[in-house]
């Protein structure tokens, strides 16, 4: 429960009471420097909570996005009476699942929204397309929503996948075509009268245009958390060793095993032959059980699990292989890799998602399996070139990424939108199951 300051105020917010009350949504709990969106989530709450405002922040809880401890932890840190007060809001899930169709759990989204009526903000900020959608009915003068993957996106590639690794799975396209149309609706609906759609990934902008929504591309915060332990730097084997990273049951890297296993292994056979070079695999949550299968016979890669200091095994390697051939996404663990100052060879897709990426100048891009595997062997073969090309990846990240830098850019797209008159004075959604 939220204690402390939750009183009425009277009358509509008008634009010289801005600096006062803002409702932030979002899903799990943030934290500094572990996890995937929850850490970004943390840097841009902590510049939010700098600018002075009243704030209520509304946790979404699930089962499984969330420990106790952890909730306890960011209440005790975060909390300032009066000022930046936490409403943890617990759900078996939030969105209730049916055949063709995706619906919100009413009894908790009632909850919210008696919390929201309450608090009455001036503005709200909504982390990821469920809290735009369990806060829609809440009035406020200026909404701001941040947008991850699109869901009709990644369950539809989830789906193609899916076929592609057990055919009878083929089956289910159509239901899955479905419910991707249903997360249009729901997105179309949501998002239609918010002052300020920003996308963490560029290539979403034409897919939210498709449906009448305009979005702002804003690079995202991510920390530079990994490290090398002190004494003399590791320097990568004279056999090409190379790394793949990340978590490993999400999209983009059932997307890089595909491409990875299927394209580029096998070029890089014919390149470097049996166990002439190395490709170890680290992450969370495991591997996929097919994934394990088809590397059984393949003694070129090592599964380490998840290893703690990741900064010390890129100083390891060659070169970090991101072959993720799936067009979504602005991936962190190419963040990552920037700010740490280690090369990446990735896949020509993700620089949709991430327009500072380009071929030759921040890290190396292919379309091909072919042109990969040559690029993994430019890793090896050119020095000079690659330590140009981690500089001025390095800057990039410094310029772009970098939570003091990022955090910013979102700062200023909220300044705007509360500075600005309206256009729709943000009325609440009609629907509550879209």
């Amino acid at each position: 429960m939220v204690e402390g300051h939750c009183q009425m105020k009277e009358g509509t917010p008008t634009p010289g009471s801005f600096k006062k009350r803002l409702l932030i949504c979002s899903p799990g709990v943030p934290h500094e420097s572990f996890g995937a969106s929850v850490v970004l989530f943390y840097h841009y709450i902590k510049k939010m909570k700098e600018m002075g405002f009243e704030t209520l922040h509304i946790l979404l809880l699930e089962p499984n996005n969330h420990t106790e401890e952890q909730v306890n932890e960011y209440i005790s840190t975060m909390t300032e009476p009066g000022k930046f007060e936490i409403f943890p809001c617990r759900a078996a899930k939030f969105i209730r699942i049916g055949p063709q169709y995706y619906r919100l759990n009413p009894a908790p989204c009632a909850e919210i929204i008696r919390r929201g009526e309450v608090f009455l903000p001036d503005v709200i900020v909504c982390l990821d397309v469920l809290s735009a959608w369990v806060t829609s009915k809440i009035k406020a003068r200026a909404k701001l929503v941040w947008l991850g993957d699109l869901n009709f996106q990644t369950e539809w590639y989830h789906g193609i996948y899916a076929a592609r690794e057990k055919a009878s799975n083929a089956l289910y396209l159509p239901l899955v075509w479905l419910r991707c149309f249903a997360w249009k609706r729901i997105y179309r609906n949501v998002l239609r009268k918010i002052n300020s759609v920003v996308i963490s990934s560029k290539s979403s902008g034409e897919h939210l245009k498709a449906l009448g929504i305009h979005a702002k591309y804003l690079p995202y915060p991510w920390p530079d958390s990994c490290q090398l332990d002190e004494g003399i730097p590791v320097k990568p084997p004279i056999a090409p060793s190379f790394l793949f990273f990340g978590t490993l049951t999400g999209l983009g890297s059932r997307s890089a095993f595909h491409f990875m296993l299927q394209e580029v292994y096998p070029r890089a056979i014919d390149l470097w032959g049996r166990n002439g070079f190395a490709i170890f695999i680290s992450g969370a949550r495991g591997l996929p059980e097919w994934v394990v299968d088809a590397i059984a016979d393949k003694p070129e890669f090592k599964y380490l699990g998840f290893v703690e200091n990741i900064g010390r095994l890129m100083s390891a390697c060659h070169a970090i292989l991101v072959p993720i051939d799936v067009p979504v996404g602005n991936r962190s663990r190419i963040i990552t890799a920037m700010a740490k100052g280690a090369l990446v060879i990735a896949h020509a897709n993700v620089s949709l998602g991430n327009p500072d990426l380009v071929d030759g100048e921040t890290c190396y891009l292919a379309d091909r399996a072919d042109q990969f595997v040559e690029r993994m062997k430019r890793a090896i073969d050119c020095p000079a070139e690659v330590q140009n090309i981690v500089v001025k990846a390095r800057t990039c990240y410094e310029k772009q990424f970098r939570p003091e830098v990022a955090t910013e850019m979102l700062r200023h797209e909220l300044i705007r939108i509360m500075e600005a008159p309206s256009p729709y004075a943000v009325d609440a959604l009609s629907e509550t199951n879209l």
